[in-house]
């Protein structure tokens, strides 16, 4: 397509999305502000609560106000948000549910809505469980360390502990185990309310990041070898310590919880498989809690592989993964997160009123990595695009590795603090092979695959606050060096994604 009718073609566009009901936003769109509630407030544990709630507020409107911003990226975590057990034995008893931080943003996004009705903005939350789930889910869980200092727990021991894997500084050392049925009934309980009571049929509400069966954020990852101290280290009673590595953890909880009369189960040993298994129960279980918004499934590299004499392969239904693993020799990670992602684009799956998208959440520049990644993303967003299932057309989402403000040499592959230059480099990442990829002179296409679409891209709420300051600096581009600022950057990109999003989910019911 020519330069001229894809602007045209822009201006067009936009002027649609504008004037479009609130509705249309229930598909995530543009650039949102990422704001991580809980590191905010360890930040700012010294401020009084009215000062913290003018302090969070400002932010929040600081971001509805920039012109590249489509809405906020809230991450929170799930010991923030259910900080007592639910079941209250007295009026005297704390609040189970503290979403007040949450609120503060609902709050100000209608009232800049009704301000600025032609130009509505909206919000994706992303709430993590895992190491990040409440004290008192952790305290009911029996732990399985026994295994590794032994002697046997509880068949229905349902944690256990990592010392050498932490996402962040406060995040508790033990891991609930995604197969736990008392972790996933609490964690359906907090869904549901935050479905029912709070946020699931508010129309401000675009998306919502799967999670459960995670570590410490919302991706696919969990403790293993290549992430996590080794070997980790356990009483071992009279006889001194014992070590041993994440890796072999894991194996000899799959064959303590994964056996029949004592007989392990052949398909869940050596294998990633009860990862798979309780990802797409997650997946299904917010496709019945939540309706008429988009579900986020987050791609991590980062399950477990173990040595097997089998050879590994991608799926290649729905569509063709094979091109998402390109490692050598492929890996058993890749193909059990290939394997969800297949599971995911099924069409009665994930709840027929909602869209879906995949998402990668270490987008940087030069990119480094080999499998998933954003590469993943545009493969399945490109393959899907087409499908005449609605539910079946798997949006793409992105996330930037950190902040190109704080670190441009690390986000953005420059020498220097050159801020405005690692936004660009970032953006050449972002763009290539879309339909808007010759802005950047990246490639439109790769071979055998459509232009791909991409919906949306989160960035940390500091960036947008550095971009506003308007602090130009000459960037060299393809067509030269060009003088500009990273807010001219991002409002300009801003529009691209725009028009390079999935086409209207037709089958989706109105709300």
């Amino acid at each position: 397509m020519r330069r001229n009718s894809i602007i045209g073609t822009l201006i067009v566009a936009l002027t649609t999305l504008s004037a479009g009901p609130l509705s249309a936003q229930k598909r995530p769109s543009g650039f949102y502000a990422k704001i991580d509630i809980t590191a905010e407030i360890n930040t700012h544990s010294a401020m009084s609560a009215a000062d913290f709630k003018t302090y969070l507020n400002n932010i929040y409107n600081d971001m509805l106000s920039n012109q590249a911003v489509s809405g906020l990226a809230l991450a929170d975590h799930w010991d923030q948000l259910n900080p007592h057990k639910p079941i209250r034995t007295g009026p005297s008893d704390p609040s189970p549910y503290d979403f007040k931080y949450l609120d503060w943003a609902f709050d100000d996004v209608a009232t800049w809505n009704k301000q600025h009705p032609a130009n509505p903005k909206n919000i994706q939350l992303i709430i993590s469980p895992g190491m990040q789930s409440p004290q008192w889910l952790l305290d009911e869980l029996t732990s399985c360390d026994p295994l590794f200092e032994g002697s046997t727990p509880p068949s229905d021991c349902g944690k256990v502990t990592f010392t050498g894997f932490s996402a962040e500084e406060n995040d508790s050392d033990q891991l609930p185990l995604p197969w736990s049925t008392t972790y996933k009934d609490a964690w359906r309980a907090f869904l549901q309310e935050l479905s029912v009571n709070k946020f699931g049929s508010n129309p401000l509400l675009a998306s919502i990041a799967v999670a459960g069966p995670t570590a410490a954020s919302e991706e696919m990852i969990m403790p293993n070898d290549n992430n996590t101290k080794n070997p980790e280290t356990f009483s071992g009673g009279a006889a001194g310590p014992t070590y041993i590595s994440p890796n072999e953890m894991w194996l000899e909880l799959f064959e303590f919880h994964y056996s029949v009369m004592g007989v392990p189960e052949p398909e869940y040993q050596n294998s990633d498989q009860a990862f798979i298994e309780e990802w797409n129960n997650a997946i299904d279980m917010y496709g019945e809690i939540f309706s008429g918004l988009t579900l986020v499934v987050t791609t991590g590299s980062g399950l477990p592989d173990f040595t097997t004499s089998v050879v590994q392969s991608a799926p290649t239904s729905p569509i063709v993964f094979t091109s998402d693993c390109t490692s050598l020799p492929i890996t058993m990670d890749c193909v059990a997160e290939t394997t969800i992602l297949s599971y995911f684009i099924g069409g009665t799956v994930g709840g027929s009123s909602n869209a879906k998208a995949t998402q990668t959440s270490g987008v940087k520049s030069p990119i480094t990595t080999v499998d998933l990644g954003l590469n993943g993303v545009k493969i399945v967003s490109s393959s899907t695009q087409t499908f005449s299932a609605p539910s079946q057309q798997i949006l793409g989402g992105a996330q930037l590795n950190g902040s190109f403000s704080n670190n441009p040499m690390g986000e953005g592959g420059t020498v220097g603090n050159d801020v405005v230059q690692a936004l660009y480099n970032i953006l050449e990442v972002i763009f290539t092979d879309t339909q808007a990829g010759y802005i950047y002179c990246e490639p439109t296409s790769t071979m055998n695959m459509q232009p791909a679409p991409l919906n949306y891209v989160q960035i940390d709420s500091s960036d947008f606050q550095y971009a506003a300051k308007n602090l130009s600096n000459t960037v060299n581009t393809c067509g030269g060096p060009t003088t500009t600022t990273a807010q001219n950057e991002l409002n300009r990109a801003s529009l691209y994604l725009q028009i390079i999003s999935e086409p209207g989910l037709s089958g989706l019911k109105p709300f």
